[in-house]
């Protein structure tokens, strides 16, 4: 009995000792937090319930107790989006610093070098960075929908063969045998199979609602409908990621606005947070010419052997119509005919909305040279950090700007064998690419 009391009484000292550690934690949490709100800082809103409870009183050392357990449990999750937030911002600190080293450098590195780094070299080096911070930025979130619900679907096409088959291996299977497969086996698999599939429809949905629900977070709405046909474009991914991308960099841009603000009259910090800020715009350059490059070498030219193939194999169709007498065989050829013809509407609508897309993005990337071009020259002649947050803000209201004009215009499918025809087209370029 004293041993479990004494258990007990070490536990309840235990927490009383933590909670007044946490007491004193969250104290300086609240107080960096008022001095932030003072200065205008407004990234951290989605937080703010959840900081007044850890600070506000609760008069009873017990209902404290219950209180910060339940927190200490996970009872209160963190904002996915905050958390997010936090992991970039951790990690892409240090490269920007690096980039933007490695930039000055590069502006003052001699156009050829024998012994040393010339421009290119260090633009080289420059680039490769750009790349690492767009890994950095980019939402993994994303990414793993669309792989999973792109592998769901392949597996759907797979089991939909496998049901074909049991139905044909069926007709000749005998109805009781020791060692053979019989009709209830084929059954059951066929049962099994087709469950199987439903199962895999049903996930499909919840992870397009919870892809649908974290594009409304970052700005894009989109019916369930206008998701399906989003989703059936192999660039797909690339534009939901620069939408990603934007929303991220206006987060960090708030952030650099308060540090700013909050330098002063530290000229140095603040021309080092306008030069992380130069950095990202040079991020949004190097995303929308790596989309134009997939769009151009990748994409429309996989569409254009399609295209060439497909019209070849027309022509052939169309010549065994001519040269066939036998009634049955005219049919097939009709068959394929119209298959192919579908095929090639499909690919030139396809292309159609490629082009259109890439000339947004164009467009949007001409804006976004001419606020780096701004950018740049006022991190040179950088005189007072009040400037800075001015242009910073102008420059965050311009992300929403950008992606907008990078949002495709998407319109449904004239029916459901075109959506079949573009998800096929998209799996076919998928498999062409790298």
């Amino acid at each position: 009995m004293i041993l479990p009391f004494f258990r007990v009484l070490i536990m309840v000292w235990t927490a009383f000792f933590a909670l007044e550690v946490r007491a004193e934690w969250e104290n300086k949490v609240r107080n960096v937090w008022e001095a932030t709100r003072e200065a205008g800082q407004e990234v951290l809103n989605d937080t703010t319930d959840v900081g007044k409870k850890a600070v506000d009183a609760t008069g009873e050392l017990k209902d404290k107790a219950v209180t910060r357990a339940r927190e200490w449990m996970g009872q209160e999750p963190r904002d996915p989006d905050r958390e997010r937030f936090d992991r970039v911002w951790e990690e892409a600190l240090g490269k920007l610093d690096r980039a933007l080293a490695t930039h000055e450098t590069w502006e003052q590195a001699p156009e050829s070098s024998l012994l040393g780094a010339d421009k290119n070299s260090v633009r080289q080096e420059f680039d490769e960075l750009l790349d690492e911070l767009l890994a950095i930025l980019a939402d993994p979130g994303i990414n793993a929908s669309i792989t999973e619900i792109n592998h769901h679907r392949q597996r759907i096409t797979d089991l939909e063969e496998s049901i074909l088959r049991d139905k044909e291996a069926r007709i000749t299977a005998p109805v009781k045998h020791l060692v053979k497969t019989t009709q209830e086996d084929l059954d059951r698999n066929i049962k099994n199979t087709q469950t199987e599939i439903l199962h895999l429809k049903r996930d499909i949905n919840r992870k397009k609602e919870a892809l649908q629900t974290r594009l409304q977070h970052i700005g894009i709405t989109l019916s369930p409908e206008q998701l399906d046909v989003l989703l059936a474009r192999i660039d797909s991914e690339d534009i939901l990621q620069m939408a990603a991308v934007f929303d991220i960099l206006k987060q960090i841009t708030q952030q650099l606005m308060t540090l700013t603000r909050e330098s002063g009259e530290n000229l140095q910090a603040a021309r080092r947070y306008y030069g992380m800020h130069m950095i990202l715009l040079e991020c949004v350059v190097q995303m929308q010419q790596h989309y134009i490059d997939h769009v151009e070498r990748r994409y429309m030219a996989g569409i254009i052997n399609i295209t060439d193939e497909t019209t070849q194999l027309t022509a052939e169709t169309r010549q065994g119509m001519q040269n066939t007498q036998q009634p049955h065989h005219r049919t097939l050829y009709e068959k394929n005919l119209a298959a192919q013809l579908l095929t090639l509407k499909t690919a030139r609508l396809y292309l159609q909305h490629l082009q259109a897309q890439r000339i947004k993005v164009e467009q949007a990337r001409s804006r976004s040279l001419k606020d780096l071009d701004v950018a740049k020259n006022t991190y040179r002649t950088v005189r007072i950090g009040s400037q800075l947050v001015d242009l910073l803000q102008a420059s965050q209201q311009g992300f929403d700007t950008l992606m907008g004009l990078q949002v495709p215009e998407i319109i449904p499918f004239e029916n459901l064998e075109m959506h079949k025809k573009y998800e096929e087209i998209s799996s076919r370029l998928a498999a062409q690419t790298p």
